[in-house]
C-alpha cells in the first residue's frame, strides 16, 4: 500500500493461508519500516517499533490471544529491550 501517493510502498503484508503473518508500516516515509507487527493464525503476537527514527527498534509489545501481555522499551540504544523495563500489562 501506498499511503503518501508517492509511488512507493509503505505498507507491505505478508500472508499464511489467506491470514496475516506479518505486516511492515514506513510511517515516515524513509523507505525503512517504523512498525513490524507479527501474527499467528491472525492473531497479533507482537508488535516493534522504531520510535525515535533511528533505524533501531526501540519499543516492543507481546500479546497473547490477541490482548497486550508486556511492553519494553530499549532507552541504553543497543537495539535489545532492556530487561528492567518490561511492564507487564
Amino acid at each position: 500500500m501506498d499511503m503518501d501517493f508517492d509511488g512507493k510502498v509503505d505498507v507491505t503484508t505478508t500472508y499464511q493461508d489467506n491470514l496475516p503473518l506479518r505486516k511492515e508500516l514506513d510511517l515516515q516515509f524513509d523507505g525503512r519500516p517504523d512498525v513490524i507487527r507479527r501474527y499467528e493464525k491472525g492473531k497479533l503476537t507482537s508488535l516493534e517499533s522504531d520510535t525515535d527514527n533511528n533505524g533501531k527498534i526501540d519499543y516492543w509489545e507481546i500479546y497473547r490471544n490477541g490482548k497486550l501481555q508486556r511492553v519494553g522499551t530499549d532507552q541504553d540504544n543497543d537495539g535489545q529491550p532492556d530487561p528492567d523495563k518490561w511492564v507487564d500489562k
